[in-house]
């Protein structure tokens, strides 16, 4: 469930009521945006001028929620600033309440309190200080000023995204945050809404040229320049009319102002237009949008207008020039000088360039806002105490494609703790003083994270042996602080190890106890059956999807390939006595041993090679990674990994192998018969034979388009179940269920 919090100081209410909006400002951002935001439930937290509702839940849409938290008279006395700041200390309560993920402000007063543990994207609506302008001009005190300064930094530091509509903005923002963090998106309008309208306007005609204003009539709009600009085009002919639509507290000035001058017959004053299909046709009438401003942001009514493919001619404030480009005509002039505003307007086209794609547009922003939601959104915390690389080894690397996965990391927030006790796997298994000294320091670091607040612990432990012990060790501080917690087992041997050993049956059942588990096969369910009983979940490995060439026929001799640890319950010598059989029989082939020898096997390897005459045909080359181990796969026409190890789970290179297009042959140990599929994508053969390994291989070595084709099948089944895309799309899933389980 992903629920967004909209903070605004508005009514949300009256968005979706015409009768009730407000013009311009943060009111027709929010509406713009608001119905294009992604999330399961959106509540917008906001005001409102009748107490009866306040805290009450208002449903504007099925999934969006208005609470009106704050009450706010219409004729107040104070500035509407003021009591939001005080009352907006509530709005954590709220947050809790409604289990908000992320934040999206547009009102710093309210933001000022958010707690730092939300993720909070604050929408700038202008750079100027807000108390500098304000309709309260014995406001406008310095240690005040300040004051707004102050709450608006703080905001803008805690902020994990910033969104600044101008280069000003973007300045600003940049004091307090690191401009990584900050998205430049201008304001912008719903083109479904705001669209050159060529029907007749009800409430207004005239057949003269219009001059239009709309906006709040207050001081800072500077209208009286308005004025002396529709009086200076009728200074020779009456060809002009000026438009003011909106209402404020300034219009009884301007009114003494405008008989001052004996502009009466040139000035008509319309009142608010709240019905958006009808103040569309307004400015799609007029002949051009004049701003006069001494203060501005990217006013909503500069974007309106120029959607409706009506110029704009502007005081040179905030980031109205920026607007200006190939297909929307946005002037702006530096001096309050009227002729100069005069000539302007006179030099404009009198066809209006309409433009279907308008660069503004409230969808193309959306994408930008909703992905940035997305990075902020508030994540269950997963203490991640894992092995991590290295050494290299299957379980290992998954553990870090786990906790490295951006489709995790985009959902979740891993706190990821690496536990290594071996640089490579030539120590692995070997008992020393070192290993007990880091046992008892990853120990005490466990302690100090099971104080700590976490969601979910993602464990991924040893399951037999001392290594099993040594981990229900670190894990014993985690269950002792009843966190939650997630197993993924990559290995196997439990069932075998409670048959054989009562205690180590009771431990496994305390191991286990209240956790959830998740193994990488049904095959591979019946190894916990017995000590445990709770949820079990499935996730197959996947590997980094590789583009290789495709695979063609080629007249050279067919490589065969071993990649893995040179371990002789790897298969090694069955694989090498399958050789010498195809060798003796004439067979004409490459075998690459690919890998890193484990204590004392190499000189029994090349003794083998050398015994039996098979240097030209076997080639020992070692360990390789990354590039490397891609041409090793590249170069082979038929992998093979004839493993008898008792406790194989998965086998990651058979994984690769099949991405490579490779026909595999391998045994039924662990879930190998769940990724190859006999006689299709390869064979499965008898563990520790050497004569049926050498039979299957026989029939590869003869038939080139028989190993095109399981190998084409193996790379299908790849991408169809086992890219790591899936599987970390999948655990994603687990993780999220196990989550939701524990929270019910």
């Amino acid at each position: 469930m992903n629920n967004l919090g909209v903070i605004a100081a508005i009514n949300f209410e009256a968005l979706f009521d015409e009768s009730k909006r407000t013009i311009g400002g943060a009111a027709s951002v929010v509406k713009s945006i608001v119905g294009n935001l992604q999330a399961d439930k959106i509540i917008c937290f906001g005001i409102t001028s009748d107490k009866n509702v306040v805290g009450k839940e208002i449903f504007l849409r099925p999934n969006i929620i208005f609470v009106p938290f704050i009450y706010v008279p219409t004729e107040g006395k104070v500035p509407v600033r003021l009591p939001i700041f005080i009352k907006g200390r509530g709005i954590n309560r709220f947050l809790k309440k409604y289990s908000i993920d992320s934040v999206y402000s547009h009102c710093i007063e309210m933001s000022f309190w958010v707690k730092s543990n939300y993720g909070v994207i604050e929408h700038m609506h202008g750079a100027e200080n807000a108390v500098t302008y304000s309709t309260f001009s014995y406001l406008r005190l310095p240690p005040l000023i300040w004051g707004w300064g102050y709450i608006r930094s703080i905001s803008l530091k805690k902020a994990k995204k910033i969104i600044a509509i101008d280069e000003l903005c973007f300045q600003i923002a940049q004091r307090y945050n690191d401009s990584s963090n900050i998205l430049r998106i201008p304001n912008f309008v719903d083109t479904e809404i705001f669209f050159f309208d060529f029907t007749a306007c009800e409430t207004f005609n005239t057949n003269k040229r219009v001059i239009l204003f709309v906006g709040r009539i207050e001081e800072v709009k500077g209208l009286e320049l308005f004025i002396d600009i529709i009086e200076s085009l009728n200074k020779e002919n009456d060809t002009w009319v000026g438009v003011i639509i909106g209402k404020g507290g300034y219009q009884s000035k301007l009114e003494e102002y405008i008989a001052k001058k004996g502009c009466q017959d040139f000035i008509i004053f319309i009142g608010p237009i709240y019905k958006q299909s009808e103040l569309r046709k307004f400015y799609s009438k007029a002949d051009v949008l004049l701003m006069t401003s001494y203060s501005e942001g990217i006013p909503m009514t500069v974007l309106e207008s120029l959607a409706c493919g009506t110029p704009v001619v502007s005081t040179d404030v905030g980031g109205i020039k920026s607007l200006n480009n190939s297909s929307a005509e946005c002037l702006t002039i530096k001096d309050r000088n009227a002729e100069v505003f005069v000539e302007t307007i006179l030099k404009l086209e009198k066809v209006k360039k309409v433009n279907k794609n308008f660069p503004y547009s409230v969808k193309a922003s959306a994408e930008k806002i909703n992905e940035a939601l997305r990075d902020v959104a508030k994540k269950n915390k997963i203490f991640a105490p894992i092995p991590l690389p290295p050494p290299f080894h299957g379980s290992n690397i998954m553990n870090a494609t786990v906790v490295n996965s951006k489709i995790l990391n985009d959902k979740f927030d891993f706190k990821v703790f690496g536990i290594s006790y071996n640089k490579d796997t030539s120590n692995i298994g070997q008992f020393n003083l070192r290993k007990i000294i880091l046992i008892l320091k990853y120990f005490f670091i466990i302690c100090v994270h099971s104080f700590k607040s976490y969601d979910l612990v993602y464990y991924s432990p040893a399951i037999k042996g001392f290594a099993f012990y040594r981990d229900f060790l670190l894990l014993l501080p985690l269950k002792f602080t009843r966190k939650k917690i997630v197993i993924h087992l990559h290995g196997k041997g439990i069932a075998n190890s409670a048959s054989k050993n009562g205690i180590d049956k009771i431990l496994y059942k305390l191991f286990f106890m209240g956790t959830s588990v998740i193994c990488l096969s049904e095959r591979l369910t019946y190894d916990v059956n017995n000590v445990f009983t709770g949820s079990i979940y499935i996730v197959n490995n996947g590997i980094e999807e590789i583009d290789y060439p495709e695979r063609v026929a080629r007249n050279t001799s067919p490589v065969i390939l071993f990649l893995s640890n040179f371990i002789e319950t790897k298969g090694i010598f069955i694989l090498l006595e399958a050789a010498k059989q195809l060798k003796s029989e004439g067979f004409d082939f490459k075998l690459n041993l690919v890998g890193a020898p484990r204590g004392k096997i190499y000189p029994r390897i090349t003794n083998f090679i050398e015994a039996n005459n098979l240097q030209e045909s076997i080639i020992l080359i070692g360990p390789k990674y990354g590039e490397e181990k891609q041409e090793a796969f590249a170069e082979a026409d038929i992998f093979v990994f004839p493993t008898e190890y008792e406790y194989e789970t998965w086998g990651l290179v058979v994984n690769e192998a099949m991405q490579a297009s490779l026909p595999v042959i391998t045994t039924s140990e662990g879930a190998l018969p769940d990724m190859v599929e006999d006689q299709v994508t390869g064979f499965i053969i008898q563990k520790g034979s050497p004569e049926q390994l050498a039979n299957k291989l026989k029939l590869l070595l003869a038939d080139e388009n028989l190993r095109l084709k399981m190998g084409q099948a193996g790379y299908e089944k790849y991408l169809k179940k086992y890219t790591s895309t899936i599987m970390q799309q999948r655990m994603s899933d687990v993780l999220s269920g196990v989550l939701d389980k524990c929270n019910n």
